[in-house]
């Protein structure tokens, strides 16, 4: 909510990202959170921490929110940073990067894929995939 309202007023957050130790939520029901089942769903999960099922939970739209809304924090910064405007072009470029980064980890069942969307020879800043 609070980088929403960040957005919308131009005004800086009330928390950055640095100052959070926050971490994605896993791909799984919260049924599944206690008992038994817990351990089961756990092996059920990617590396990436993606359910292998192919089910589209509230989970899995919560996390990609998750991953897009790292992103959305990062154009704000640009926007409203004040320091270090001659690297503002090519952190530009890195920002637009990042889906692009994340992409690979996202199951297919959470997007559609086009030619456009794949970028793999691409990389301005040369970063390596964000950690989930």
């Amino acid at each position: 909510m609070d980088k929403t309202i960040a957005t919308t007023l131009g005004r800086p957050p009330l928390i950055h990202r640095s100052y959070c130790s926050l971490d994605a939520p896993l791909d799984f029901d919260d049924d599944d959170l206690v008992g038994p089942e817990l351990e089961y769903e756990l092996r059920k999960l990617d590396q990436h921490g993606w359910n292998t099922d192919g089910r589209r939970r509230t989970t899995t739209f919560m996390r990609l929110r998750y991953l897009l809304a790292t992103v959305r924090e990062e154009v704000l910064e640009l926007h409203l940073g004040v320091n270090n405007i001659a690297g503002v072009p090519g952190r530009a470029q890195c920002v637009l990067f990042l889906p692009y980064l994340h992409l690979p980890s996202f199951p297919n069942r959470t997007y559609r894929s086009s030619p456009e969307l794949c970028c793999k020879s691409c990389n301005p800043c040369g970063a390596a995939a964000p950690t989930l």
